[in-house]
C-alpha cells in the first residue's frame, strides 16, 4: 500500500510536472510567435527603408547625370565664346592697324585740301569709327559673357 502511495504520489507529481512543462512549452511558443512577428516587422521596415533609399540614390545620380551634361554643354559654350572672342580680337588688332596706317597717310596728306575736303575721303573716315565702335562693343559684349562664366573651366 505505501508503494501505492508512492506510486500515485510519483504519478501526481509527474503530472504536475507534465502540466508545468506544457505551460512552460505554451509560454515559449508564444515567445517565438511574438519574436518571429516582430522579426517580421522589422524585415518588412528594412525592405521598406532599402526601397526609399534606392529611389533616393536614383534621383541623385539622375541629377548628378543632369549637371554633367549641363557642365559638358557649358564647357562647349566657353570654348566657342573663347575661339570667337580670339578671332575678334586678331581682327580688332588687324582693323587698329589699318586704322593706324590710314590716319597716318591721312595725316600726311592732310595738307592736300583736295584730299581733305574729299566726300570719299570723310566716307571712308566716317566708316571706319562707326567699325571701330562696332567691334569695341561686340568685343565687350564677349568679354562680359566670358567673365560671367564660371572659372573652373
Amino acid at each position: 500500500m505505501t508503494e501505492a502511495i508512492n506510486m500515485s504520489k510519483e504519478l501526481k507529481d509527474d503530472n504536475n510536472q507534465v502540466v508545468d512543462l506544457k505551460g512552460q512549452l505554451q509560454t515559449l511558443e508564444s515567445n517565438l510567435q511574438t519574436q518571429l512577428s516582430l522579426r517580421d516587422t522589422l524585415q518588412d521596415s528594412l525592405a521598406e527603408t532599402q526601397c526609399l533609399y534606392n529611389n533616393s540614390l536614383a534621383e541623385i545620380q539622375n541629377q548628378i547625370c543632369y549637371m554633367e551634361q549641363q557642365l559638358v554643354e557649358l564647357r562647349v559654350k566657353t570654348e566657342c565664346l573663347d575661339q570667337e572672342y580670339i578671332r575678334l580680337s586678331d581682327a580688332k588688332c588687324l582693323l587698329e592697324h589699318e586704322i593706324e596706317t590710314y590716319c597716318c597717310l591721312l595725316g600726311e596728306e592732310q595738307h592736300d585740301p583736295e584730299i581733305r575736303t574729299s566726300r570719299h575721303g570723310r566716307k571712308f573716315a566716317s566708316f571706319i569709327c562707326r567699325a571701330m565702335t562696332t567691334l569695341s562693343s561686340v568685343l565687350s559684349d564677349l568679354k562680359s559673357r566670358s567673365m560671367s562664366l564660371p572659372s573652373s573651366f
